[in-house]
C-alpha cells in the first residue's frame, strides 16, 4: 500500500488539519485528513482535540490514512483504539497526525497557533493510557459523583467546598468496600507520564471543556480536580498544579487567575519533561500573559539553544544579567533550574546600584520575580554581600569607591523605598552591621560607621555578638554605643565566651564588658575554658575575672584540664596560669588524681606537668605511691611494674570516687553500689556482713540532720585502702574514724574501722 504524504499547509494564515476517526472496531483503524481554518466563520466544524503523551518516538504502528499507510507510535495507535466509536464517526485534533512533523517550518507555524486550537475545540480529551482495576473504580466512582452532581448547583461551587464531601459520602454507599482501591487508582493516574509532559500544561489550560480518560472510564475534567479532597491525598506541586488549570472551578480559585507570567509558569513547571530542550519555553508561550505576543521570543525549531538562552534571559531579565551571570546558564535545563537565583541576583544588582531609580522601575512595571519573599531575600543577600566586599565596595554614579557612611546612607535609602512599598526588610542594618563585624580584613570600615552614625545605629545582641568574634575593637565608639544603648545590650555568656576567645582584642573587650556589666557579670565555665584557651590573653583575661568576681568563679576540673594542656603544649606563661587556677581551686594547690582521670593524662603528662607547675613535697601522700614516683622522676622499668603502677592507680582512683560519694556526698547506696562487692566482708560488730547489709545500716546513720564527714587523709597502698576522717554530729563530740578497706581487683571486699571520740588529750599531738 503507498505511503500517505501530506499536502502542503496555507502557512499565511491560521490553517490547520483535523483527522476524522473513522467508527469500528479490531485492529484496522482507518482515518481521513483535511485541511480547516482557526475562524469559526471559514470553517464551523466541531472537533475534539486530543492531549496525550507521545512516550516512544519510534513508528512502529499504522493506519490507513485517506487510503494510505500512514506510520504512528504505540501509544496513539492505543489512544486511538480506546477513543473509537463502534457507530458513528469522530472528528479529532491530533498533533501526531495533523502536524507534519518532518517541516520544521510547518511545525513553528502550529506552535504558534497551538493555543487557539484547543481553545476552539468542543473539548479536550485528556488520554492517560490504559487502564488497571483500581483506576476504573475511581473514574467510575468519581463519574457516579458526576451523575449525582447535576441534581445540583455544583459547577459553582469552589474545590474546598464542603458540600463535595457530602455528595462524595453519598456516592461512597455504593462503593462501601473500595476506599483503598479509589485512593490506590487515584495515585496511579496522578504517576502517569501525562502530567509530566511540557506540552498538556497548554492543552489544559486552553480547553473550554475537559474529559479525563483512561482505557474506557472517563471523567469530566470540572469534577476529576476536587479528588483529592475527597481521598484525602496530597498530590505532588507539579501535578496539584496541573489539576488547578483544569476547565471547571479549579481554575476560578488558583493563581491561575493572578499570575501567568513566563517566569511563573517556568518555575510552577520546571519539572515538566519535553523530547526536545526548546520545548520547555515554546510549550509554554501560548500560555503565558506577557510572552505569547512578544517578537522576543518566538517559536523557531531552526534557532539553536544558545540563541534561545539568550532571548529568554533578556526577555526575563536584562542585558547585564545575561553577560554577568553566564555560568548559571550553559543549557536550557540549567536556566530553567536557575531561575530564582538569577532572579535574586537581577534584583540585587538593582538594590546595590547608585541609582535606586532603576530599581523603582522595575517595581512599578514588573508583575513576577517581586514577591515579598524575592524582594526581601534578595535585599538581605545583596547586604550580605557588600558586608563581604564580594563584589567589590559599591560605587557612587561617578565612579568613586562609597565610604562606610555612604555605604550606611545607600542601605538606609533602600530599606525606606520598600519599606514604602509594603516590603519589610527588618534584618538589613542588623546584617550589615554583622557582616561588617565579620570581615576583619577592613574593620576601619566598621570603626568609621560607628564613629560617624552612632546615633542612627542599633546594636543588638548579634551584632555586638559577631563584634567580639571577630579581630574587631571598636575603641571609644564601643564605650559611646555602651553610653547610649547600654540598657539594650545584653552581656549574655556567648558575648563574654567571644570576648574572651578573641586572641587581638579579647583583653580590651573583656574590660568593657566588665566595666558596664558590673555585678551582672557571670563568669561560667565556659567563660573560663574560653580565656584559659586564649593564646595571648589567657593569664590576663583570668587575672581580671579573679580579680573582678572573686569568689564568684568557680574553678573546674574542666577549667584545669584546659589550662593543663596549655602547660603540655609549652604556650607562653601557662605555667603561671594553672598554678593561678590551683590555688583558686577548692583542690588545695594540688593536682588531684580526680583531675587526672578527668582529664586522661598519661604518665609522662602527669610528670611533665608536676615539674612545671612545681607541686609542693605535701603533695607526696595525697598522689600515694604512683605519686612519689612521677616526683622522683621514676619510669617503670618492667611490664610488670607498669601493670601494678596501673592497678595501683586504679584503685586510688576508686578509692576517691567512693570516699567522695560515701563521705562527702552521703549517698551510700550510690557509692556501696558502685564500688563494693556483693559478697562484702565487714569487721564492725554492730552491721552484718554483705553490701546490701552495710547500705541499711548505714543509710539512716549518714541521713542524721546536720551530720558531716570531713576527709582529712586518704591513701591506696597494695591491696588495702585508708580513709582518715572526722565525724561531726551536732550535739555531739567530734569523732575521728580510721577506716580500713581492702580490695580483690577494682572492688572493695572487706571493711575494718577505728573510731575515737575526740576529747582533750595528755599528749599536744592533733588528731589529724
Amino acid at each position: 500500500m503507498e505511503s500517505f504524504k501530506y499536502e502542503p499547509l496555507d502557512l499565511d494564515g491560521p490553517a490547520f488539519r483535523l483527522v476524522r476517526l473513522c467508527h469500528g472496531y479490531g485492529s484496522r483503524i482507518d482515518c481521513e485528513i483535511f485541511q480547516a481554518w482557526l475562524y469559526p466563520e471559514q470553517s464551523p466544524i466541531s472537533y475534539e482535540a486530543l492531549s496525550y503523551t507521545w512516550g516512544s518516538t519510534e513508528i512502529v504502528r499504522t493506519v490507513r490514512m485517506n487510503g494510505k499507510r500512514h506510520g504512528i507510535t504505540h501509544n496513539l495507535y492505543l489512544a486511538l483504539q480506546y477513543l473509537r466509536f463502534r457507530d458513528q464517526d469522530r472528528i479529532l485534533w491530533v498533533d501526531g497526525i495533523c502536524i507534519d512533523q518532518t517541516n520544521d517550518k510547518e511545525r513553528g507555524h502550529q506552535v504558534r497557533h497551538m493555543g487557539d486550537i484547543y481553545k476552539q475545540s468542543e473539548r479536550v480529551i485528556f488520554w492517560l493510557g490504559e487502564p488497571t482495576d483500581a483506576t476504573d473504580v475511581i473514574l467510575n466512582s468519581l463519574r457516579e459523583l458526576q451523575k449525582e452532581s447535576t441534581e445540583h448547583a455544583s459547577k459553582m461551587w469552589e474545590l474546598s467546598d464542603r458540600r463535595w464531601v457530602g455528595l462524595w459520602s453519598a456516592v461512597q454507599s455504593g462503593y462501601p468496600d473500595l476506599q483503598l482501591q479509589q485512593r490506590q487508582g487515584f495515585k496511579e493516574l496522578l504517576s502517569r507520564p501525562w502530567f509530566k509532559r511540557v506540552w498538556i500544561l497548554q492543552e489544559v489550560a486552553n480547553a473550554r471543556a475537559g474529559l479525563v480518560c483512561c482505557g474506557e472510564a472517563s471523567v469530566s475534567a470540572h469534577i476529576f480536580p476536587v479528588a483529592p479532597l475527597l481521598l484525602n491525598v496530597c498530590p505532588r506541586a507539579h501535578c496539584q498544579a496541573v489539576l488547578d488549570i483544569m476547565p471547571g472551578p479549579s481554575r476560578s480559585g488558583t493563581w491561575w487567575n493572578m499570575n501567568r507570567d513566563l517566569y511563573t509558569l517556568l518555575i510552577k513547571f520546571c519539572e515538566s519533561q519535553a523530547g526536545l530542550p526548546c520545548d520547555k519555553i515554546y510549550a509554554l508561550l501560548g500560555l503565558s500573559s506577557d510572552a505569547q505576543d512578544t517578537d522576543m521570543i518566538r517559536p523557531d525549531y531552526e534557532k539553536s539553544e544558545h540563541d534561545l538562552i539568550q532571548d529568554v534571559v533578556r526577555f526575563l531579565f536584562d542585558d547585564h544579567t545575561y553577560c554577568t551571570q553566564k555560568s548559571y546558564f550553559p543549557t536550557l535545563r540549567k536556566l530553567v533550574k536557575n531561575l530564582g537565583v538569577l532572579n535574586g541576583l537581577f534584583l540585587q544588582h538593582h538594590m546595590w546600584s547608585s541609582n535606586l531609580e532603576d530599581l523603582e522601575t522595575i517595581l512599578d512595571r514588573r508583575y513576577f520575580g517581586i514577591a515579598k519573599t524575592d524582594i526581601e531575600a534578595a535585599a538581605l543577600a545583596s547586604v550580605q554581600a557588600i558586608g563581604n566586599f564580594r563584589r567589590g565596595i559599591p560605587r557612587t554614579s561617578d565612579g568613586v569607591a562609597m565610604d562606610a557612611t555612604e555605604i550606611w546612607d545607600h542601605l538606609k535609602s533602600l530599606v525606606l523605598l520598600l519599606q514604602h512599598r509594603g516590603y519589610r526588610i527588618e534584618r538589613a542594618e542588623e546584617l550589615l552591621l554583622i557582616t561588617l563585624s565579620k570581615n576583619s580584613d577592613r574593620p576601619h570600615i566598621l570603626n568609621t560607621l560607628l564613629q560617624r552614625r552612632a546615633s542612627e545605629i542599633t546594636i543588638t545582641h548579634k551584632v555586638w555578638l559577631a563584634m567580639s568574634q571577630k579581630q574587631f575593637y571598636p575603641s571609644q565608639a564601643g564605650h559611646t554605643l555602651f553610653q547610649q544603648q547600654g540598657n539594650e545590650i545584653r552581656i549574655t555568656n556567648d558575648v563574654l565566651i567571644a570576648a574572651a576567645s578573641n586572641i587581638v582584642y579579647g583583653l580590651e573587650l573583656m574590660q568593657l564588658l566588665i566595666q558596664h556589666g558590673g555585678n551582672e557579670i557571670r563568669v561560667t565555665e565556659g567563660v573560663l575554658i574560653a580565656a584559659v584557651s586564649n593564646k595571648c590573653y589567657g593569664l590576663d583575661l583570668v587575672q581580671l575575672l579573679l580579680q573582678q568576681r572573686g569568689n564568684k568563679v568557680q574553678i573546674t576540673d574542666a577549667v584545669l584540664k584546659r589550662a593543663g594542656q596549655n602547660v603540655l603544649e609549652q604556650q607562653p606563661r601557662a605555667d603561671m596560669l594553672m598554678k593561678l587556677l590551683l590555688k583558686q581551686n577548692d583542690s588545695k594547690n594540688q593536682i588531684t588524681y580526680r583531675l587526672i582521670r578527668y582529664a586522661g593524662w598519661n604518665h609522662r603528662e602527669v610528670r611533665k606537668l608536676l615539674c612545671h607547675v612545681s607541686i609542693p613535697q605535701a603533695f607526696r601522700g595525697l598522689l600515694g605511691l604512683a605519686g612519689a614516683a612521677y616526683l622522683q622522676g621514676h619510669r617503670p622499668t618492667s611490664t610488670n611494674e607498669t601493670n601494678q603502677h596501673s592497678l595501683q592507680d586504679n584503685r586510688q582512683a576508686i578509692l576517691e570516687d567512693f570516699s567522695h560519694l560515701f563521705y562527702a556526698e552521703k549517698k551510700v547506696a550510690e557509692a556501696f553500689n558502685k564500688y563494693v562487692a556483693e559478697n562484702y566482708t565487714q569487721h564492725n560488730p554492730n552491721i552484718l556482713d554483705g553490701r546490701q547489709a552495710a547500705i541499711e545500716a548505714l543509710t539512716p546513720l549518714f541521713s542524721t540532720e546536720g551530720i558531716v564527714f570531713e576527709i582529712h587523709q586518704l591513701f591506696v597502698g597494695g591491696d588495702y585502702g585508708l580513709v582518715h576522717v572526722k565525724s561531726v554530729t551536732p550535739g555531739q563530740n567530734d569523732t575521728a574514724v580510721m577506716d580500713m578497706y581492702r580490695f580483690e581487683g577494682l572492688k572493695i571486699v572487706e571493711h575494718w574501722d577505728v573510731l575515737q571520740t575526740m576529747t582533750a588529750g595528755v599528749n599536744p599531738h592533733p588528731f589529724f
